[in-house]
């Protein structure tokens, strides 16, 4: 056993090299190359930017002017024939754990070429949801984008601030749970299959699907856990969720070791271990009906394993977001499926019946949108290192003892929003705002209005509302 994780490890740490390996090799300098887009084009005021492949490196693309409006037709897949100029990443950039070895900045289109065979049905595919949802509106339609195929462009900033002040952040993107009702959905016909050919129908189900949300790494975890789940169901062994956890875990930083500094993929895999250890001991230990019981100890499980990785990350986490999940998460599972099929049936129809198949929809993300703004409304309270530690203590002596350790997490969760320091007067400096307060008024003078995101968020995490 000893012998097989370290050869594991040393096969991890060279596969690591390898890829590191990969991001040398861009000269800085004038390029015209012919370039293969691995995304969708995101807008960025007053430009584009698109992540491409060009002589095997991959490459962080920005244009403006009409270079932009020629690269933001064009979707993942696709080709692009270009003239620009490129220059390596440094060292300490992010994006290498993205795979990306330079900047290009691309300055003319000359032409465009069509995508592969499987891409262009995954467009296609894409296209009619998007299309469909057109009848929820600006704002409820890139919410739906999100949840179902991942497709987050054109959300608010002012609703994707209010979903990530609640702690619904991962309900703007594709999740791992929507791998689970892709299966669902074609469970009726895959069931009917022999156990082989019904292996090989889910993994193209499953491929077609990560194409479609853009291989995002909480649904390559969903993916590789669910085809472990399908083989051992095919072999006759028993499907064992924390086995095909680790499984998966192991064999996609064996494939792709940047993975582990990528945080979507560090959340999904600590949610899903959150669901599949802590889950069931925080179920047997609640009260209340099975239904009640499930839910809540799926969502406090994952909340739970998360929240040392938010609290490393941002410095704290809000303590709403738990009550905000176990309100908004039974509506997203809804919103993921009808997606995924009345939402095509949508894609294709006339405006009018398109409004009334989406109809469930619209309620469904007026709840959740609801939900998401009344818990960034509520006072601020959020949890930093010390105020979680005290938590999952209180947590720990809940599941020991009921009675008093119930009490006792109420009573933290009180005092957090009781203690929770409140900003200071006078003026604040914060990253492209500056605040100013006093006399109970508020003064906002935005220095960067080109980022209202990041404004709004500065604004969130200095308590100014």
């Amino acid at each position: 056993m000893l012998g097989g994780l370290v050869v594991l490890a040393v096969a991890i740490g060279v596969r690591h090299h390898r890829a590191g390996a990969g991001l040398a090799g861009v000269v800085a300098g004038p390029v015209e190359a012919r370039v293969t887009l691995l995304d969708d084009p995101r807008p960025l005021d007053p430009g584009v930017a698109v992540t491409v492949v060009a002589g095997g490196h991959h490459l962080a693309a920005t244009a403006y002017g009409p270079a932009a409006w020629d690269i933001l037709a064009r979707s993942a897949g696709e080709t692009l024939d270009v003239r620009g100029r490129v220059r390596p990443l440094g060292d300490d950039d992010p994006l290498r754990w993205r795979h990306v070895a330079g900047r290009l900045s691309v300055d003319e289109v000359v032409a465009w070429g069509p995508a592969d065979p499987l891409h262009r049905a995954a467009n296609a595919l894409r296209a009619a949801l998007l299309d469909g949802a057109r009848v929820l509106g600006p704002q409820r339609a890139p919410l739906f984008g999100g949840m179902v195929i991942g497709d987050d462009r054109g959300q608010w900033a002012v609703t994707a601030d209010d979903f990530r002040a609640a702690g619904l952040g991962h309900l703007l993107v594709v999740s791992g749970q929507n791998v689970v009702f892709v299966l669902a959905l074609v469970a009726p016909l895959t069931c009917r299959l022999r156990p082989g050919s019904r292996l090989v129908a889910v993994v193209a189900v499953l491929a077609v699907f990560c194409v479609v949300t853009r291989f995002e790494p909480s649904v390559l975890r969903a993916v590789t856990m669910a085809g472990f789940s399908t083989a051992a169901g095919v072999l006759g062994t028993r499907a064992d969720a924390r086995r095909a956890l680790s499984s998966s875990i192991v064999v996609l930083c064996g494939v792709d070791p940047f993975l582990v500094r990528v945080l979507a993929f560090q959340l999904s895999a600590a949610a899903s271990a959150g669901i599949v250890w802590l889950g069931p001991a925080l179920e047997r230990r609640l009260a209340g009906p099975t239904p009640v019981r499930g839910a809540l100890a799926a969502t406090a499980g994952a909340q739970l394993a998360v929240a040392p990785l938010l609290v490393a990350t941002f410095g704290s986490v809000p303590v709403w977001s738990l009550p905000a999940n176990l309100l908004a998460d039974p509506a997203a599972g809804p919103v993921m499926m009808w997606g995924a099929t009345a939402g095509l049936v949508a894609g294709v129809a006339p405006a009018g019946v398109a409004r009334l198949v989406h109809l469930p929809t619209r309620v469904l993300l007026g709840w959740i949108s609801g939900v998401a703004h009344l818990a960034a409304l509520a006072p601020p309270a959020r949890l930093g290192g010390v105020g979680l530690a005290v938590l999952v203590g209180a947590v720990v002596v809940a599941m020991r003892w009921r009675r008093v350790g119930g009490a006792l997490v109420v009573l933290v969760g009180v005092l957090t929003v009781l203690t929770t320091p409140r900003p200071p007067g006078g003026e604040l400096v914060l990253e492209g705002v500056r605040v100013w307060r006093g006399g109970g008024a508020v003064v906002v003078v935005l220095e960067d209005p080109g980022r209202p995101a990041g404004v709004l968020a500065a604004l969130r995490e200095a308590g100014v509302g």
